[in-house]
């Protein structure tokens, strides 16, 4: 099953999304450096802490960094050939 979805957005400015989950979602993305950083408010549960999601290249890979405020995770994509 193929899930990708793709958006349209300005640096800085806040839009609204539908994740691939069904759930509606208010995303800002800004530069950080050199980082491209994501943050995500659930509209279904305004009262927890915003997710920020940060990507940066690391030895030719990106690395995309995961953090609620409580969990946080990395996972490293590496280009096919």
């Amino acid at each position: 099953m193929d899930r990708s979805c793709t958006y349209e957005f300005s640096l800085g400015e806040e839009f609204e999304i539908k994740g691939l989950d069904g759930v509606q979602d208010k995303l800002t993305v800004v530069m950080e450096g050199a980082n491209l950083v994501e943050f995500h408010t659930k509209q279904d549960k305004p009262n927890q802490p915003v997710d920020k999601q940060v990507y940066s290249m690391q030895d030719g890979k990106l690395v995309q960094c995961f953090s609620d405020g409580k969990i946080s995770c990395k996972r490293y994509y590496k280009r096919k050939n």
